[in-house]
């Protein structure tokens, strides 16, 4: 075999595995209530879905990716991007509704009368601990075989043409 073909079959395989990719989903469901921590690899294509089963609840999630640091309100859906990501709970927010008694002076025929009085009042709690869990999913939707296929092909393409260039003037040259 002359090196123009091996050139030829390099540059075919480099176009082969630029071009092919696993493209079968892959989820991942998990919970939490301190901290998450995950390495996404720089192949991969996905999704990460975070959730909570409360309604009257509000939770705000530190979210660290390479070092920069995003507050994300649930429910919320970030597009993964390689290198590792960690989430931790900012602070939860929740409504209650606690029964306050007060005073009230009333007049009357017969003088004032104090009376009390109970109103429900609506209270805003803040807390820096989750008190329900996180649902975290992660999907994965494609695998690349290479971590820059654009790139990979690019080069494959590359050698291809080389490969043929030289293959005429091998064929030539004899």
């Amino acid at each position: 075999m002359k090196l123009s073909g091996l050139i030829i079959a390099l540059g075919i395989a480099l176009l082969s595995l630029a071009l092919t990719s696993i493209n079968a989903t892959v989820t991942l469901t998990n919970t939490f209530t301190n901290s998450y921590s995950i390495y996404i690899p720089g192949t991969a294509i996905g999704t990460l879905q975070l959730s909570q089963n409360a309604t009257n609840i509000t939770t705000y999630l530190l979210v660290i990716h390479n070092g920069e640091r995003e507050f994300v309100k649930l429910p919320a859906t970030l597009y993964l991007s390689p290198g590792n990501w960690t989430l931790m709970p900012y602070n939860e927010t929740y409504y209650q509704i606690v029964n306050k008694v007060e005073n009230v002076t009333e007049k009357t025929n017969c003088g004032n009368v104090t009376v009390q009085k109970v109103i429900k009042v609506s209270v805003e709690n803040v807390t820096n601990k989750l008190t329900s869990p996180v649902i975290v999913k992660v999907n994965i939707y494609r695998m690349y075989l290479v971590r820059d296929p654009g790139l990979i092909e690019v080069i494959g393409i590359s050698t291809l043409i080389i490969g043929i260039a030289l293959f005429v003037v091998e064929r030539f040259h004899s």
